[in-house]
């Protein structure tokens, strides 16, 4: 399997990540003001959640975060927003971000004064095309046999790859591709 590694840093260099048992903050152990705490992933993720404790009894907070991540040509694009978080309850980065490569999280409003308790990740596990044969044998009613050897690709489900064409006039035994001509799609 895949391994995906997090680092927490505190986004102003001058800054420093504070740890405890209770969660994760900025210098004084909470995130308030202009402080952020950046979890950088090796790798991408598709999804991460966090959970937050408060100071004083609060049952909210506002939380700014800013997701990073990769397009389809390898660009870093970004995310944003800010959103109202009950505090012990897990919330999740709601993004259409697929491969994040980082996540920002910050005070949403001057009165946000929070720590990060806890994070779970989804990582993205996508493995290269597996291909194997095997020999299939029938038998017909009246006692016919047959068998033949198949071989099959077993490929990752890719998202947002656009399939375009049918197998509707498909010859059978034929092992030419399905072919869409760029030139002639919508003529």
């Amino acid at each position: 399997g895949e391994s995906v590694i997090m680092t927490i840093d505190a986004k102003e260099s001058a800054s420093n990540v504070n740890t405890s048992t209770n969660g994760i903050g900025v210098d004084n152990q909470w995130i308030s003001g202009s402080q952020a705490l950046v979890f950088n992933y090796e790798g991408t993720i598709a999804q991460a959640s966090f959970t937050i404790g408060a100071t004083g009894g609060a049952s909210t907070q506002s939380v700014s975060w800013v997701a990073y991540g990769l397009d389809s040509n390898g660009n870093i694009v970004s995310d944003s927003h800010t959103i109202s978080v009950n505090v012990g309850e897990p919330f999740t980065i709601s993004t259409a971000l697929k491969n994040i490569t980082s996540i920002e999280l910050g005070a949403g409003d001057d009165n946000a004064n929070y720590r990060v308790a806890s994070t779970t990740i989804i990582d993205r596990v996508e493995t290269q095309s597996v291909e194997t044969s095997f020999t299939a044998a029938v038998v017909d009613a009246d006692g016919d046999h047959a068998s033949s050897s198949l071989a099959v690709t077993f490929t990752p489900h890719v998202d947002d790859l656009l399939r375009v064409g049918s197998n509707a006039h498909d010859t059978m035994g034929s092992t030419k591709p399905f072919v869409v001509n760029p030139t002639n799609v919508g003529a």
